[in-house]
């Protein structure tokens, strides 16, 4: 319709050839406004306009790095309308941070949608495959060349839940929502347990989760003062320990390789990772550490991740040689 075509044309424009320009970023600065006011109801178009701001972002990176080593000044050297005021950067960031702030107090008609389109760019870059429910709802993408840069949709994936400055719970309607939280865990499980992945990729998507995992556990923990209808669904979840089990649940995944929602081949594609499990055993510990005093009907989880250290399989031969040193490196005596 007459919405997609306009959206289509901005983020045309806003696609930069070989460097940023100043009419790249004001055609995504425009598109970006539309995409705020029509959040609501863009269902599967969220997915080119996020497409285009991780294509800027690239370049953005790109000529960040290249300013450091040479004069040219990369990114902050384009040249902005004085309306709009700042450099191009600062300018990005914030239109960034104003859409997912938006996103965010939109409702699951919003978020579910980014969250989708945000694992199909991250699957372009991971080669991770995405459940059906997710990939039948967009059309095929062209494979994105992995770089040693973090994936943009991962981080943006993180940054829906994960919000900075003190006091600042922003990300809490999205950790509740059943749907949200099965969405995006999955996605970060199957990047990180994914064979193929490129190492920064599979680092990036297990520090994500394990982000995500501790701000999940926070919630639970302070779950008494949360307000609204939501609310009071999370803490019914919470006093029946369903709560407690489903934010542990992603760190058994991790420890054993078995990411729920696939079916073969792709769950044949999953590998138990000696990294991988290491960091599900070290976000274990700093949970506990924080607030293994709360923790009450999920301690079944907590020891079925503690026994699969010594649940040796064949693809993981230097764990099965002294699975005893994961397990003290991680929980030190």
């Amino acid at each position: 319709g007459p919405r997609d075509a306009l959206l289509a044309l901005l983020s045309s424009c806003a696609r930069p050839a070989t460097s940023l320009t100043a009419r790249n970023v004001l055609c995504l600065h425009e598109s970006l406004k539309c995409a705020k006011f029509l959040a609501t109801v863009l269902r599967a178009s969220w997915h080119p306009v996020l497409a285009t701001l991780q294509a800027v972002d690239d370049v953005v990176q790109q000529m960040g790095s290249s300013s450091s080593s040479s004069s040219s000044g990369g990114v902050y050297t384009i040249v902005m309308p004085a309306a709009l005021g700042g450099s191009a950067a600062d300018l990005l960031r914030h239109d960034l941070q104003a859409l997912l702030d938006l996103v965010r107090r939109a409702g699951p008609g919003a978020y579910l949608w980014v969250a989708r389109a945000l694992a199909m760019l991250g699957s372009s870059v991971s080669g991770a495959p995405v459940p059906s429910d997710i990939s039948d709802v967009f059309a095929e993408q062209d494979a994105t060349p992995a770089s040693d840069r973090p994936a943009f949709a991962l981080a943006q994936l993180r940054a829906l839940v994960v919000t900075t400055g003190d006091g600042d719970n922003a990300g809490d309607a999205v950790l509740m929502d059943c749907e949200a939280w099965r969405m995006i865990t999955q996605h970060l499980l199957a990047t990180a347990a994914f064979a193929d992945t490129p190492a920064p990729i599979r680092s990036q998507a297990c520090s994500s989760l394990a982000d995500i995992v501790l701000t999940a556990m926070d919630l639970v923990a302070r779950s008494d003062v949360l307000e609204g209808e939501d609310g009071e669904r999370f803490r019914r979840l919470v006093e029946s320990g369903d709560a407690q089990r489903r934010v542990i649940s992603p760190l058994a995944q991790l420890m054993t390789g078995d990411i729920a929602g696939y079916d073969e081949p792709d769950r044949s594609r999953f590998k138990r990772l000696i990294e991988v499990r290491r960091v599900a055993l070290d976000t274990l510990h700093r949970l506990l550490q924080a607030a293994g005093h709360s923790v009450k009907q999920a301690w079944g989880v907590v020891f079925d991740i503690v026994q699969s250290v010594f649940d040796v399989q064949d693809d993981d031969a230097e764990s099965a040689k002294q699975p005893g040193l994961l397990m003290r490196g991680v929980f030190p005596c």
